[in-house]
């Protein structure tokens, strides 16, 4: 019934914006949120911009103000962290929340994730569908390459905003984006195409796991509680493995 896309004032996010004015208007109710994270000189400017282009498109914006800190997991995640959480707030019911990551988005996750020392779920990637704590999620432009958006954007004359911490390679992410993907483009050719597919492959794989592990919670729960006793019956790589997914499936419930 509703509509809501996450917008930055970036090149991607005023592209999605302009493709749900285009295609979604009138379909649905649409709006848009913006999150000032007051971590730039130009911060409100973006806002401002946000703010003018969704007036002259005749779409409603929400922006809310943030003040992230580093929370030890590093000042990017604690921003995005904050982000989320401040947009899943204000959704309502029955509304679908849009972002606007692209397949060089999930080129550069699926390195930041092994970078770090991934397991099978990490492999998996973004999911172009993912619900969350009751929340859908719909990236819509997930298999879609970077030089399409800047095609449209060139074509339909889209404005947008700069943020120049992009250049700043001190960022983990930023430091993928501007040494190590061009790097693997130009050695790989569609490396986008392959990653997809694993992500895809990863994401079937996953799943299959999770239905075994579920099942064989079952065999041990007892009480609605794991059972100590029945546990011993596996070896510890499974016994581990068993606890954890029962902390994590017990936290999405």
């Amino acid at each position: 019934e509703k509509v809501c896309l996450a917008l930055s004032g970036g090149l991607d996010s005023m592209v999605l914006l302009h493709l749900m004015h285009v295609h979604l208007n009138g379909k649905y109710k649409i709006r848009a949120i913006h999150v000032n994270h007051n971590l730039n000189e130009n911060s409100n400017d973006w806002s401002t911009f946000c703010k003018k282009q969704c007036s002259q498109l005749g779409i409603d914006l929400t922006i809310e103000s943030i003040h992230p800190e580093n929370n030890g997991s590093g000042l990017e995640a604690s921003a995005r962290d904050e982000r989320y959480r401040v947009i899943k707030e204000n959704l309502t019911q029955n509304e679908l929340l849009l972002t606007a990551h692209h397949k060089d988005d999930q080129l550069e996750t699926i390195l930041f994730r092994i970078f770090r020392g991934t397991a099978l779920k990490g492999l998996s990637g973004m999911g172009r569908v993912q619900k969350h704590n009751h929340i859908l999620l719909i990236r819509p432009l997930l298999n879609i390459s970077k030089d399409q958006i800047l095609n449209y954007l060139e074509k339909a004359e889209v404005s947008f905003v700069e943020d120049e911490s992009n250049d700043d390679d001190g960022y983990s992410r930023n430091f993928i984006r501007k040494n190590i993907v061009p790097l693997i483009k130009s050695k790989w050719n569609g490396i986008e195409k392959n990653v997809s597919r694993m992500t895809r492959l990863a994401r079937e794989q996953n799943a299959l796991y999770e239905a075994f592990i579920r099942e064989e919670l079952k065999k041990v729960t007892e009480d609605q509680n794991l059972s100590l006793s029945l546990l011993e019956n596996y070896d510890p790589f499974f016994r581990s493995e068993l606890k954890t997914w029962g902390h994590i499936i017990e936290s999405t419930i």
